[in-house]
């Protein structure tokens, strides 16, 4: 069953405890689950950092960010 299905039969709350359990799946099979319970949640204060933080400008066109002078060619 795809997340998709999973939030169609019910809505966002069966969504939500998908991702919960595959969370809790992945913590308690962990080699150290302490741990990984400590990277899950760096990772969502990471996230929510990033989002708080705001998205760069969109631009129209793309622009290479890395130095075209000294590119072999």
């Amino acid at each position: 069953m795809t997340r998709r299905q999973v939030g169609d039969a019910g809505g966002e709350g069966n969504l939500l405890a998908a991702d919960g359990d595959l969370r809790a799946v992945r913590v308690a099979e962990a080699r150290d689950p302490a741990k990984m319970a400590t990277a899950m949640k760096l990772a969502i204060e990471a996230g929510r950092l990033a989002y708080l933080a705001g998205r760069m400008p969109k631009r129209l066109y793309a622009s290479a960010s890395s130095p075209l002078a000294g590119v072999i060619k």
